[in-house]
């Protein structure tokens, strides 16, 4: 399969910390047709089309291209990425449980109430304008989930991505 997501726009949505192995890579859900990244405060999928017989992995990010777009296979024991003008990496997916992302990616009701504020830390932007410059997209959309207390990012102008910025708690 040929992916455009590369390791320096993925970064922003993969967790840091250790005790989420599973959230320090980037899931390829083959069943939904998606690459998956959370770090538990924003989320991001972008489509892919899987190889037929692909099964679903958790691939490092180091597995992700560098720069540029590049073929990345998977055959249940190893994720090879030949990316032009690179050496073939070859890498082990991360054997964990990918936690459920369906359960937290919400639909856009059609009708919602008004909103008088909502807080932020503009450092959750961060990644998303990153993902625009790589994947395309032109602007954020935000729809704001007042059920769920996040923000809904989708791209303004077709894209293969959607973005979530989870609700977080604020102490004054």
């Amino acid at each position: 399969m040929n992916i455009d997501l590369t390791q320096a726009t993925a970064k922003h949505f993969v967790s840091a910390d250790k005790m989420r192995a599973a959230m320090q890579g980037v899931y390829f859900d083959c069943d939904a047709k998606k690459i998956v990244m959370t770090n538990g405060h924003i989320l991001l999928t972008v489509e892919f089309a899987p190889d037929a017989g692909m099964t679903s992995f958790i691939a490092p990010l180091s597995s992700l291209p560098k720069k540029r777009p590049a073929e990345i296979t998977f055959d249940g024991d190893y994720i090879r990425t030949i990316e032009q003008g690179q050496p073939t990496t070859i890498t082990e997916p991360i054997k964990e449980y990918y936690p459920d992302w369906n359960r937290i990616m919400p639909e856009i009701p059609d009708e919602r109430p008004g909103i008088t504020a909502i807080g932020f830390a503009p450092d959750l932007f961060a990644g998303f304008a990153a993902v625009v410059k790589n994947l395309g997209g032109l602007a954020l959309r935000m729809d704001f989930l007042t059920a769920v207390n996040g923000v809904k990012l989708t791209p303004v102008t077709p894209a293969p991505w959607d973005g979530l910025i989870m609700p977080t708690r604020i102490s004054e």
